[in-house]
């Protein structure tokens, strides 16, 4: 398993935080998966192939308000993963990772990207957000999420987070809307959004991220992400 993160290096860019362990710390769980780590503004990721992802079950991007733009800063790289995902990849992915920017200043390779998550850009941030996520009963049966709903019921609390510029794109045949922030609302609404495109790779995006002090709830969640898309849970 990959997992790109800045927590180890801590390099940033200005204005710009550095990821938690939180992440790091869940994927040492999971005792059948070897981690490699790269850091997210080593200036030589650009470099890596899709011959080089596909030596991985899984790409994980960390966690960080405000992402690591790669839409900007690796091109090529947002363009290999998209093909490595078509390919039978994992991907997993959270709030601002490819769309944290307005219309005008965003490139088409985060725009590729977040269509193979699911969703559509807009050019305002999105109107939901808050403390609680509910899960999509509809969306989840025959899933390992249907765990954590039995353990918590409709709902869990999580560190508060919001949609950023991006909303659920409701033709994508093949995606899945896991959790809301709005018990009865659209799927416009998302909090987790899965997806299985050409039912062959697999990507998960999750709006956490807004901030580092993720509730317990919120973590274990996190896990069952990494185990759907590790193993098909």
């Amino acid at each position: 398993m990959l997992l790109i993160t800045n927590y180890f290096s801590k390099n940033h860019q200005i204005g710009k935080g550095v990821s938690s362990d939180v992440i790091y710390n869940i994927l040492l769980q999971i005792k059948t998966i070897d981690i490699t780590i790269l850091d997210a503004f080593d200036p030589t990721l650009d470099n890596k192939s899709v011959l080089y992802l596909k030596k991985f079950d899984l790409v994980v991007i960390d966690l960080l308000d405000g992402g690591y733009d790669f839409g900007f800063r690796c091109k090529k790289f947002v363009k290999n993963l998209i093909q490595y995902v078509k390919a039978g990849g994992a991907l997993f992915s959270g709030h601002d990772q490819f769309d944290n920017t307005h219309q005008w200043g965003i490139s088409q390779e985060a725009l590729d990207m977040i269509s193979l998550l699911g969703f559509k850009h807009q050019n305002s941030w999105g109107n939901h957000g808050g403390f609680t996520a509910y899960f999509n009963k509809k969306a989840i049966c025959s899933s390992i999420f249907l765990v954590n709903h039995a353990l918590y019921g409709d709902s869990i609390n999580i560190a508060f987070t919001h949609q950023t510029y991006s909303k659920f794109d409701s033709s994508c045949k093949t995606c899945r809307v896991i959790m809301k922030f709005v018990k009865d609302g659209s799927d416009q609404d998302e909090y987790l959004v899965t997806n299985r495109p050409n039912y062959i790779g697999k990507t998960l995006n999750i709006r956490a991220g807004h901030t580092s002090s993720f509730t317990e709830p919120e973590k274990r969640i996190f896990l069952s992400s990494f185990l759907w898309l590790l193993y098909d849970l």
